[in-house]
């Protein structure tokens, strides 16, 4: 069911500081009794995620996010409400939050919206047929199910549980994740073609994840001064990469060969792709 750090790696095409928590390594440090249908379902999700589509949410993904609720569990936020949340729920929702998701890869601006508005929908359906198959008990799968629903980018309707909030905001982490925006790097430089598509998404991508006020930011002071710190940070990062790929795109379509190359060669370097 587990995945090895030194897998992860390769996974991930570059040497970077990863910060996650493997299942076992959770369960092991926090104190969640799992049946073994719902540890089954577990390692199912896992290697749904390990087939993902779509990199920015796949297994790392999730450990990752078991990393940073490692973290906030430690912090005085978490630990003034420890006595009235489920940790179990939020367990099993960060493990199935993405298994609809990670089947989709936007290729258009349109399709990011068109999936962030499915996603609504579907995180949650794909959770309840898993929770189903292993018979895991109604009411928690309800529960985690809320959690799930709860998570995507659009939610109009405020959400009613601390676990639903904690899970919308330790995912909000990992939008301005440097191990996220690495394969952001190398998804849109090595892994798909030179288009002016995908100059539209990226920027797309930027003002909705990136630098938009989120309330998930504001749900814990720990994880909104930490998000907070990234925010600006990572913001100018990748407005200057975004200004790198349209020169890079500008000599492609001017057929520019040699400009191109050498632009080419200067965002790898840079990237370290």
């Amino acid at each position: 069911m587990e995945c090895s750090r030194r897998m992860l790696r390769g996974i991930l095409g570059k040497a970077i500081a990863l910060k996650f928590l493997l299942l076992n390594e959770f369960l092991t440090k926090h104190p969640i009794s799992l049946t073994d249908n719902e540890r089954r379902l577990c390692g199912e999700a896992i290697e749904i995620m390990k087939r993902a589509t779509d990199v920015h949410h796949d297994h790392t993904h999730v450990f990752r996010l078991l990393g940073y609720l490692d973290e906030f569990i430690a912090t005085p936020d978490f630990q003034n409400i420890k006595n009235i949340v489920d940790l179990k729920i939020i367990f099993l929702a960060i493990i199935c939050h993405d298994l609809w998701r990670s089947k989709k890869d936007a290729h258009t601006a349109f399709q990011m919206m068109q999936y962030m508005f499915l996603e609504h929908f579907g995180g949650p359906s794909d959770f309840r047929k898993l929770a189903k198959k292993y018979a895991i008990d109604p009411v928690l799968s309800k529960k985690v199910s809320y959690c799930i629903m709860k998570h995507t980018h659009l939610v109009i309707v405020p959400l009613k549980t601390l676990e639903a909030k904690i899970v919308k905001a330790i995912d909000e982490i990992d939008h301005t994740s440097d191990e996220r925006i690495t394969l952001l790097e190398k998804k849109f430089l090595l892994d798909r073609p030179i288009t002016s598509y995908y100059l539209k998404q990226a920027r797309l991508a930027v003002r909705l994840y990136v630098k938009a006020d989120t309330t998930p930011t504001h749900y814990f002071p720990s994880i909104e001064s930490r998000i907070l710190a990234k925010k600006q940070l990572m913001a100018d990062r990748l407005d200057a990469e975004i200004a790198d790929y349209a020169v890079l795109l500008e000599y492609k379509n001017k057929k520019d060969n040699q400009a191109y190359q050498n632009q080419f060669e200067a965002m790898k370097q840079k990237f370290q792709l």
